[in-house]
């Protein structure tokens, strides 16, 4: 059994397999005894077609405990519990404007706002999972690579990585 999680998450280390951040922007790591799946801790779901869910003005799901406040242009208050927050998917020429360099590819990317224009995802929150529901439950459909780290860029969007266009990688 693996673990996935954001290559922000972890440490390089020997062992390992952690791909590049411009590759996937998560590792792979050995776990060396399976996770006991209960109630409150199961796999995720992954579609290897999310269009159905991931679709241009829909509401999808944020959870982090990063950021919550910011002091002097730098985050200053994070959350110990697991927090959440409803996003829209923006117009994916938006985020192109507003990010060109990162980005590039609707097929890889997912573009969120939050409420009003405003960002859902802080410092500290990079690998949370961004999720909807697809008729029959909620579904993992990306992996947050990009949020505000900063209050001069709370109107910007956030970057999820697709899951579904690195299926196979998994």
């Amino acid at each position: 059994m693996s673990l996935l999680l954001s290559k922000d998450v972890v440490a390089e280390r020997s062992g390992y397999k952690l791909f590049s951040a411009r590759e996937t922007s998560r590792g792979l790591i050995p776990l060396s005894s399976p996770v006991d799946f209960t109630a409150t801790a199961q796999p995720a779901k992954i579609l290897r077609d999310d269009s159905r869910v991931v679709v241009k003005h829909g509401q999808v799901i944020f959870m982090g405990f990063g950021s919550t406040a910011f002091h002097d242009n730098k985050p200053n208050a994070f959350s110990d519990n697991l927090l959440e927050t409803g996003v829209v998917v923006a117009k994916f020429d938006y985020c192109q404007r507003t990010l060109p360099k990162i980005a590039t590819d609707n097929d890889k990317i997912v573009c969120t706002v939050g409420p009003h224009g405003t960002h859902g995802a802080g410092a500290g929150e990079s690998g949370g999972p961004l999720v909807a529901q697809d008729g029959k439950g909620v579904v993992q459909v990306g992996m947050l690579i990009g949020a505000t780290n900063s209050d001069e860029k709370l109107r910007w969007p956030e970057l999820f990585r697709r899951i579904p266009s690195h299926v196979l990688l998994l």
